[in-house]
């Protein structure tokens, strides 16, 4: 919860936070969830924590599609030449080949 919250008064929220969830803590060693404020639990917090993560997530996905579809046109530009391929796009044969792995391109599927 801690992580996910947008902490907009920054350092001075974090520090007074911590310092009152110690204090209502008392001897316990652990600092349960339910010493929390209301407004850092509530469902608000977690629909917008989960859009949040949902766009990362989303602009993960289009930055992965994007870069395999670039590399699956530079492949089939250059006769799946790897060493032409390569230099078009910037990166070395090594790299070019740990990508076709990753993104598991097989040459039978461009042709």
């Amino acid at each position: 919860m801690f992580e996910a919250y947008n902490w907009p008064g920054n350092i001075r929220e974090l520090k007074n936070q911590v310092e009152r969830l110690i204090i209502l803590s008392g001897i316990n060693n652990k600092i349960e969830a339910t010493l929390l404020p209301p407004h850092m639990k509530s469902n608000a917090f977690s629909v917008k924590h989960e859009r949040r993560k949902s766009t990362r997530s989303s602009v993960k996905n289009i930055l992965r599609t994007v870069e395999r579809k670039v590399i699956e046109n530079e492949l089939k530009n250059a006769n799946w030449n790897k060493t032409i391929a390569s230099r078009k796009l910037g990166i070395s044969r090594a790299s070019l080949n740990n990508k076709i792995e990753n993104f598991n391109i097989l040459r039978h599927m461009l042709c």
